[in-house]
């Protein structure tokens, strides 16, 4: 999603759909975010194992979302931190980081702590 390049303009329609929705976005939804959301969550469940509860499941898919959010809408003001974040150094670095940070976060969770 912070790409510049074609590869990366799904997700700049997908980030364009979710701030301001046209007639698109249920289509978008069922055959595009829905899915993705779902292997999301069966990563999430498989890394939390059995006694994990759905709801558990859900939040820690939406902070994961929202992280990825956050760089995408970040981008703009990117002169916050003092560098470009489109370059594909900085996009590895972000997604390592993400990644990092989900997986000490999902590390709580499966030591049996509840939601």
């Amino acid at each position: 999603m912070l790409d510049k390049g074609k590869p990366a303009w799904f997700g700049r329609v997908m980030g364009r759909e979710m701030a301001e929705p046209t007639r698109a976005f249920d289509r978008m939804v069922v055959e595009v975010m829905r899915p993705l959301n779902e292997l999301l969550g069966s990563i999430i469940a498989r890394i939390l194992g059995t006694d994990v509860s759905e709801e558990t499941v859900r939040l820690c898919c939406t902070s994961i979302i929202g992280q990825c959010a956050y760089y995408y809408n970040a981008r703009y003001v990117s002169q916050l931190f003092n560098r470009e974040m489109s370059s594909p150094e900085e996009i590895e670095r972000i997604a390592y980081h993400i990644l990092r940070f989900s997986l000490k976060g999902l590390e709580h969770y499966s030591g049996g702590e509840k939601a």
